[in-house]
């Protein structure tokens, strides 16, 4: 005989947590484990889990999401270390240069890897979190000293290195925007996108108020400055690994006034997590942990920093707890997985 549940809502299992399971269950019981944050039900030999069905945002062609599924697979649970892990890798930002001569040109994002990692029980993985560049505030007479500051590398184990983003070019290269960071994956080498170029000319065809370049993105160039506006830093990547969508290593913008007198068009925020100067020429500071370059600025004011790097690991909750872990890292379970964040360097063994 059938057992129909009418209506739209839902109906409540009973819960607890794994130390609470029945004791003597029957084949086909089912509960919501609040330790593994997921529904299990008995096969008559194990506890199986079912992970809860969620949908990440859908990304560009040209921003892949990485590294996927959003979703953890149905597995039984283990008592074995997990054979493999996604991890995603970003490198610190680049500093905006400082404004002398031209503005201020955009710092360049991290360089952004994610994917699988095969791992070996009971070898230690060392984990290094790249810092971003710091700000200028340089006042001198040294035209080169006006360069923003390379990012700091972050690197996962022994054959995964992801550089940091580069400065903003200031004077001697006239407010390029700063590339953001090559990576080295195994013997594999992928160098980084291009910052945007100084405008040709401000808006009233003069070469006095010339807006600068944005700084390059993990996932793409930096746009130059034009005539009416600065260059917005070039996008980051897109990844799902922390439960939400995101982009990672977006470049820093370049910089324009808006002035009365000067109606030039701000550049939208860039896509992950650099700087960049709003309506009311205030600097915003690119976002922590995100490997954004710096945004560019003014005269006298000091030059945008970069934002540091992190790295991420996840895999699925059926496999137990890191034998040892390390370092700055918080850990959390989103969709099925065990989720560990670094924002300074550590070691994990599984």
């Amino acid at each position: 005989m059938a057992l129909v549940l009418d209506g739209s809502s839902g109906i409540l299992l009973p819960s607890g947590t794994t130390a609470e399971r029945p004791s003597n269950p029957q084949p086909g019981f089912m509960r919501f484990n609040t330790t593994l944050g997921l529904h299990e039900y008995y096969s008559g030999t194990a506890w199986v889990g079912s992970p809860t069905a969620s949908f990440a945002v859908a990304a560009t062609p040209t921003s892949p999401i990485l590294p996927s599924p959003s979703v953890a697979p149905t597995i039984p649970p283990s008592a074995s270390p997990t054979p493999s892990i996604d991890i995603l890798v970003v490198g610190g930002g680049g500093s905006a240069s400082k404004a002398y001569a031209f503005y201020g040109a955009g710092g360049g994002g991290g360089a952004v890897h994610g994917g699988s990692y095969t791992v070996t029980a009971g070898v230690a993985i060392a984990i290094v979190v790249g810092a971003g560049g710091a700000s200028n505030s340089y006042s001198g007479t040294s035209i080169s000293s006006y360069n923003g500051l390379s990012g700091s590398t972050s690197s996962f184990g022994t054959s995964i290195s992801v550089n940091g983003g580069a400065g903003g070019l200031g004077v001697t290269t006239a407010a390029v925007g700063g590339s953001s960071g090559s990576k080295i994956v195994g013997a594999t080498t992928t160098p980084g996108f291009s910052g945007g170029a100084l405008s040709p000319m401000d808006y009233l065809g003069t070469i006095s108020y010339r807006p600068s370049g944005g700084g390059g993105g993990a996932g793409g160039i930096g746009a130059a400055g034009t005539p009416v506006g600065p260059g917005r830093g070039g996008p980051g990547v897109l990844s799902d690994i922390s439960g939400v969508t995101r982009y990672y290593g977006g470049g820093g913008n370049g910089y324009a006034p808006v002035l009365s007198n000067m109606p030039y068009v701000i550049a939208e925020a860039p896509l992950g997590g650099g700087g960049y100067s709003n309506s009311s020429n205030a600097l915003v500071a690119s976002e922590i942990n995100t490997g954004g370059g710096g945004g560019g600025t003014t005269s006298g004011i000091t030059s945008g920093a970069g934002s540091s790097g992190v790295v991420f690991l996840r895999y699925p909750v059926a496999y137990p707890v890191p034998a040892f872990i390390s370092g700055g890292v918080t850990s959390s379970i989103e969709n099925g997985y065990r989720i560990y964040r670094w924002t300074s360097s550590g070691v994990v063994t599984f």
